[in-house]
């Protein structure tokens, strides 16, 4: 990234963790598909046989990160700070 901005910024990364939250694995589903705009749109194109499969892998998955609390699963991201000079 520092190549291509050149001397005029001041570039540094930063790495963090945001909680994905949801009160069960078919509730995690749930909110995958109304609200990503690439899972909604993945699963309301696939025939309903895939879409069933992608469902319950989708499922299965948040499962692994049950809590008594809920899902809780951890999202890691990495966010760039540019300050021109």
């Amino acid at each position: 990234m520092k190549e291509l901005l050149g001397a005029a910024w001041e570039v540094r990364f930063e790495e963090g963790v945001s909680p994905f939250l949801a009160p069960s694995a078919e509730d995690a589903w749930e909110i995958w598909i109304a609200d990503y705009g690439p899972t909604k749109t993945l699963a309301a194109n696939l025939p309903p046989d895939r879409r069933e499969r992608f469902k319950a892998d989708m499922i299965a998955f948040h499962k692994r990160f049950a809590t008594e609390l809920g899902v809780l699963k951890p999202c890691g991201y990495q966010l760039a700070i540019g300050v021109r000079r």
